[in-house]
């Protein structure tokens, strides 16, 4: 390397880190975002599901999720995860 193109080199992997920067607290941003509008969708679904009487109760939710390896679920009082549905259809409520 040239000794006298080290500052611009430099310079510009300055540059290069702060746009990095900068894109990546955009992406965070905008994935919290979106995990904002999915939770908020999923508990709509939710309560469409609960009215038409397919979900099933919230313990065997739990139960579901935590035997398939997905660990705890949220329920309604708690903030920032997502809460998956589990729908039963006619053939399986009979």
């Amino acid at each position: 390397m040239d000794p006298g193109n080290l500052g611009e080199i430099l310079k510009h992997l300055e540059t290069q880190n702060e746009l990095l920067t900068k894109a990546s607290e955009s992406v965070l941003q905008e994935l919290s975002n979106l995990q904002g509008e999915e939770e908020m969708m999923m508990r709509k679904y939710y309560a469409i599901m609960s009215e038409h009487g397919k979900v099933k109760k919230v313990q065997e939710l739990h139960e579901f999720w935590q035997k398939h390896g997905h660990g705890k679920v949220s329920t309604d009082t708690e903030i920032g995860s997502s809460t998956a549905l589990v729908t039963a259809t006619s053939k399986e409520e009979n």
